[in-house]
């Protein structure tokens, strides 16, 4: 619900939210929803007519909205007509939506297992987090609000306090979870929040909780392109994408060869750490980028290193140097050594005439 029409009957909407109890997000949601009913009626929604809640309702329906989004619409409609201005007349006419009932899906032992295995790092944070959620059954929010002192080695149990429907509980901690956690513990020292984020004085978000699950399944499986011999710009995009940051020689030359192809890369991980690329695109489901120098060294037998083909994207130019007058760290300079190796010895690869090569695919 917008100012526009009626501050006064927002800022009452507000108070009545909060005299019923209900949560910082639930207000958000109901706001959200307000302001959709006012913006499609054009004026205050306290003097909407029966015959403008019907003609919103089928809006709706002509919209695609699904039932889930539509009876939540009516739930807060429902709220503003019995409690902020009553209209007891109003709630005979929104009719609810039957929503479909789908059997959940359940995942195998091995798939959990390896969705587990795939947890985004670095460290235990993600798999720990994880770990929690599936061995105790909480929900995201119950457990990024956990505390260190939640943990109860002596009792074998984990205290949830005041998750869904501000109850308290507690749940089983078996011993390998016990473990894992101790693990946890001993690597990111949390003092406080069990999963703190970024600031440490706030523990991680559920958005982060559930990108970072995300990104964990999307990753767990075998791909189905590892076989080909090359393969093609154009059937890499319809998978998940995990490439470098802008920055890189390597993620220039994809974004300008998907400009070619009239397309646009939308990466589901984008990050400037290629261990990072190769540790997602390992476990499957997932393609990551990378030039050839120094694929060699960096080849595993769980991944399969593809090249592009060459009509889609273009080599690019490789200057290696450093400031003028400036003695090379020893790293630096070993690294410089190996990829000069690199370059010699693609270049007396068969067809190798030292023309540039574009990046390979790794899965």
């Amino acid at each position: 619900m917008t100012d526009q029409y009626a501050p006064a009957l927002r800022q009452r909407f507000l108070e009545d939210m909060r005299i019923n109890g209900l949560q910082p997000k639930t207000q958000t949601m109901y706001l959200r929803a307000m302001r959709d009913f006012t913006r499609y009626l054009g004026h205050s929604p306290d003097s909407a007519t029966p015959e403008e809640l019907r003609a919103f309702q089928l809006d709706m329906k002509e919209r695609g909205v699904g039932a889930p989004t539509f009876n939540n619409r009516l739930t807060v409609l429902s709220f503003l007509f019995a409690t902020t201005c009553p209209r007891p007349e109003m709630k005979r006419h929104m009719r609810y939506q039957r929503a479909a009932k789908k059997i959940p899906v359940v995942l195998s032992a091995e798939e959990v297992a390896r969705i587990l295995e795939a947890a985004p790092g670095p460290g235990l944070r993600y798999r720990a987090a994880f770990s929690v959620a599936h061995g105790g059954g909480l929900r995201a929010s119950e457990v990024t609000h956990l505390k260190v002192g939640d943990i109860d080695s002596d009792r074998m149990l984990i205290r949830v306090d005041q998750g869904k429907g501000r109850k308290d509980r507690h749940v089983m901690l078996s011993p390998s979870l016990l473990e894992l956690l101790r693990d946890y513990y001993r690597e990111a020292r949390p003092a406080g929040w069990l999963f703190p984020g970024r600031n440490r004085v706030d523990p991680i978000s559920t958005r982060q909780f559930n990108r970072a699950f995300g990104v964990a399944c999307d990753f767990s499986r075998a791909h189905p392109l590892a076989m080909r011999a090359d393969l093609r710009l154009r059937d890499c995009v319809e998978y998940n994408l995990v490439l470098p940051s802008r920055q890189y020689g390597v993620r220039v030359l994809l974004d300008l060869a998907a400009r070619r192809l009239g397309r646009t890369l939308e990466p589901v991980l984008e990050t400037d750490s290629f261990d990072m690329v190769r540790h997602f695109a390992a476990y499957g489901h997932s393609i990551g980028f990378q030039i050839p120098v120094g694929l060699n060294a960096l080849a595993r037998p769980d991944m399969a290193f593809v090249p592009l083909a060459a009509q889609d994207v273009a080599g690019g130019e490789l200057f290696p140097g450093h400031l003028r007058g400036r003695t090379l760290p020893v790293a630096a300079l070993k690294f410089a050594r190996q990829a000069a190796l690199a370059l010699d010895r693609s270049r007396a690869m068969p067809g190798g005439d030292g023309t540039p090569e574009g990046p390979r695919m790794d899965t």
